[in-house]
C-alpha cells in the first residue's frame, strides 16, 4: 500500500459520492424525508449518517480540537448537507496529496480505520 494507491481509493470514494449526491439533487423534500423501511428511517438520515462518517474521519485524520458527528446535531436542508459531505469527500483525497506519506503514516490512517468498525 503506498500514496498513489490510497490517491486512487479516494478518488473512487469521490466519484461514488458524487454518484449518490447527483441523485440526492433530484429527489423532491417529500422523498427526501419521506419514512423508509431500512437501517435509517429516511433518505436524509441515511445521507446524514454517511456524511457524518465522512466528516468525522476527516476530523480526526487532521486532528481537529473539537471533532463533530453532525448525526446527532445536524438540522441544515438537503444543501447544507451536500456540501459538508461534498467537501468531507474531496478532503481526504486533498489530505493524501499534499502531506508527505510515510509508511508510518499509512499505518496510521489504517490503524484509525480499524478501530471506528
Amino acid at each position: 500500500m503506498n500514496k498513489a494507491y490510497l490517491l486512487d481509493l479516494a478518488s473512487y470514494n469521490i466519484w461514488a459520492n458524487y454518484k449518490a449526491i447527483e441523485w440526492l439533487q433530484q429527489i423532491t423534500d417529500a422523498q427526501w424525508e419521506q419514512v423508509v423501511t431500512s437501517s435509517f428511517n429516511s433518505v436524509r438520515q441515511t445521507a446524514l449518517h454517511i456524511a457524518s462518517a465522512e466528516k468525522i474521519g476527516i476530523d480526526f485524520w487532521t486532528k481537529d480540537p473539537a471533532p463533530v458527528f453532525i448525526s446527532g446535531t445536524f438540522t441544515g436542508t438537503k444543501h447544507d448537507l451536500i456540501d459538508i459531505w461534498e467537501k468531507a469527500s474531496t478532503g481526504m483525497k486533498e489530505r493524501i496529496g499534499t502531506r508527505h506519506m510515510t509508511r508510518n503514516t499509512i499505518f496510521v490512517v489504517i490503524d484509525f480505520n480499524l478501530n471506528f468498525r
